[in-house]
């Protein structure tokens, strides 16, 4: 038994790994598209010696964890930066190292050494959406309030765990949901395979929390951290 429980923390902890490296691509991939962001960062790494320099690659679907705006960019860095696992800042590191952006290397010109403070937010102006991929057809319309609150309490509860109870410490996204109006959305799976969903999940290392009836997967509930942008190729489903 003891072993099993070696095995399954071992998996849950090459898991966590994955998501982070993958969250750190993703910050790669908006920093090249925003200059306020990328000068952030390079501000921040300015100074630090880190021992893990490899070249990486961003994951295949790196992409649907890209932040919903500079702002969320700049918190979803600053808390991965917190944890202090530099080999899931591996992409950031390789990328900062590249970036040639001479307006931001004469923007840090002598601040090395001192500590950039965080950005302070004000109202939050974006609501985010604990999203659900399910089979309509497997369920009846008015069995989807009772799943998403079930489902969402579940997936809510086992990351609450990972940091130990202190839900300040919660992915920016996740804790703005739960400080927020706890907003839901279903969307219909239709003719897409549930395994190639469950897949693409797993290979991103995302907290979600499978769907069943009985002993059939039908859906998955997904944090709030992977962008609506990739929804929207499914069909929305009112509730």
């Amino acid at each position: 038994m003891k072993k099993n429980n070696k095995t399954y923390t071992k998996k849950k902890v090459a898991q966590k790994d994955k998501y982070l490296s993958n969250l750190s691509s993703a910050i790669v991939l908006a920093a090249k598209e925003d200059k306020t962001l990328a000068k952030y960062i390079s501000e921040k790494f300015l100074g630090r010696d880190f021992k893990f320099s490899k070249n990486v690659k961003a994951g295949e679907y790196a992409y649907v964890l890209m932040p919903s705006s500079t702002d969320m960019a700049i918190r979803k860095f600053d808390w991965l930066l917190e944890l202090e696992n530099e080999e899931a800042l591996a992409p950031l590191i390789s990328w900062s190292k590249s970036y040639e952006d001479e307006q931001a290397k004469n923007l840090v010109v002598g601040i090395v050494g001192m500590a950039i403070p965080g950005v302070t937010l004000g109202i939050i102006k974006k609501r985010f959406t604990m999203n659900f991929l399910i089979k309509k057809s497997s369920v009846k319309k008015s069995a989807l309030v009772n799943i998403g609150i079930k489902s969402s309490t579940n997936l809510l509860s086992r990351c609450i765990k990972k940091v130990n109870g202190n839900t300040n410490k919660l992915e920016p996204e996740l804790y703005d949901w739960l400080h927020g109006d706890r907003d839901v959305q279903f969307f219909d799976l239709e003719n897409n395979s549930i395994s190639d969903i469950g897949n693409m999940l797993t290979e991103l290392g995302v907290d979600y929390v499978e769907i069943r009836q009985n002993t059939k997967t039908i859906g998955y509930t997904i944090s709030p951290v992977v962008n609506d942008d990739f929804f929207h190729k499914y069909k929305k489903i009112s509730l």
